[in-house]
């Protein structure tokens, strides 16, 4: 799998699942890539940047 495959789902995966959430094949994937900490801390910053432009969007 290329390096932008690879980063494409990681990022999919975070924007979708809480790391528990996660099938443990996906874990197993995450795991191979980063902690745990670092998918939840990835998480957490994809969660706020959305919540950040949403209020920019709404009137």
């Amino acid at each position: 799998m290329s390096s932008d495959k690879k980063t494409n789902r990681v990022f999919e995966l975070a924007e979708q699942f809480e790391f528990s959430e996660l099938l443990d094949m996906d874990k197993k994937y995450i795991l191979s890539v980063m902690t745990e900490k670092e998918y939840n801390d990835l998480r957490n910053t994809i969660n706020s940047l959305s919540n950040y432009f949403m209020k920019d969007i709404e009137p």
